[in-house]
């Protein structure tokens, strides 16, 4: 599964609330990325 961190994403950032026990880096937020059939093997 391929995912990018979607911290600065106008919408998937809102999905997660902040957990203020941790530091920024552990609670980024992160979004599958859909990909075509014809580049699964790269």
């Amino acid at each position: 599964m391929l995912t990018f961190n979607a911290d600065q994403h106008p919408l998937m950032s809102r999905m997660h609330k902040p957990d203020p026990k941790l530091p920024p880096d552990p609670q980024d937020k992160r979004s599958v990325i859909a990909i075509e059939d014809a580049d699964v093997q790269t």
